[in-house]
């Protein structure tokens, strides 16, 4: 198989393949050299557009119109949660983030009713989701809640992690997509 996992249950395992697949769409090629006891480089090329690209209407207005909410990245991957939590405080938003579920606890029991949405890797380390969820909710009541994962929206329902369709985001996911995703479970009516 050309992609694997290495991580076991903490990953995909299908970034590579993920960035093939992305830098192949956009004409470009990856290059790989690899020398055994020295390691791997990877060289990413890209086509040069001539084009002068500017932000959209649509992601200027997102980023113009972000929140004032406090949010609660909870993600074991730290350059995953890095990226969010960095994305979502240029959008305005207050962010407290945990690395796992219990860390993720722990805050909501400090800053109580003052979270008011969670975005949550769906595998994780630790407690289950259904523990982290039920558990975040007996806190705050009412907490809204984003579910994010490089497995599929089905493949989650599947294996049993959510009872109900619930607000889901995949990973890889744009800037633009977080903070739609994110103020579109905060806009919802409870």
């Amino acid at each position: 198989e050309p992609f694997f996992s290495t991580k076991g249950e903490k990953g995909t395992g299908l970034g590579l393949s993920t960035v093939y697949g992305i830098v192949r769409q956009h004409g470009g090629i990856v290059n790989v050299e690899s020398e055994i006891g020295v390691g791997s480089t990877f060289r990413v090329f890209l086509p040069l557009s001539e084009k002068n690209i500017s932000p959209s209407p649509e992601t200027e207005k997102l980023i113009i119109s972000g929140g004032t909410d406090t949010l609660l990245v909870v993600e074991d991957s730290d350059e995953v949660r890095e990226i969010a939590v960095t994305a979502l405080k240029r959008f305005g938003y207050t962010v407290l983030e945990a690395s796992c579920g219990s860390d993720a606890l722990t805050i909501i029991r400090e800053k109580g009713t003052a979270v008011d949405l969670m975005l949550t890797d769906v595998i994780m380390p630790g407690i289950s989701l259904e523990e982290l969820h039920r558990e975040a909710l007996a806190l705050v009541p009412g907490l809204k809640v984003l579910y994010m994962s490089g497995y599929s929206d089905n493949n989650i329902k599947r294996n049993g992690q959510t009872g109900k369709a619930v607000p889901f985001i995949s990973k890889p996911f744009s800037l633009s997509d977080l903070a739609s995703s994110v103020k579109a479970v905060l806009e919802e009516a409870l």
